[in-house]
């Protein structure tokens, strides 16, 4: 089972719909933010949840021993709102993402993928 942090934002549930039809299991994980639970398809299993809060990576977890994968798009990616509130994004950015890695090590998930935009700004 893969498990999709963030798969209720445009591009998690447009990766969900790939990941069903190439025959995978998938659950997903938002904290609706910025998702929206109508882009998940109802027989997709849905939690919601907060990487800020452990007890619901536990949930996650504990409720689908079966994960072996994570992919992970619960990232802020907006670059002028994290020049104006850089901790914010350091919060959401790295001190979550390291508590989603101590939850997937502590159940033996092994397996990340953390997808990055990356823009060309031009030459020098």
């Amino acid at each position: 089972m893969i498990a999709v942090i963030g798969g209720a934002g445009y591009i998690g549930s447009h990766t969900i719909v790939y990941l069903i039809q190439q025959g995978k299991e998938v659950v997903v994980f938002d904290n609706l933010s910025t998702g929206h639970r109508e882009f998940v398809p109802n027989h997709i299993p849905f939690i919601e949840g907060d990487l800020a809060n452990k007890e619901d990576l536990v949930r996650l977890f504990t409720g689908y021993l079966q994960i072996h994968t994570v992919i992970h798009f619960a990232a802020f990616a907006y670059v002028s709102e994290s020049v104006e509130q850089p901790s914010k994004y350091y919060q959401n950015n790295v001190v979550n993402t390291i508590k989603l890695l101590d939850t997937m090590l502590s159940y033996d998930v092994k397996k990340l993928f953390f997808p990055q935009h990356v823009q060309h700004m031009g030459t020098r």
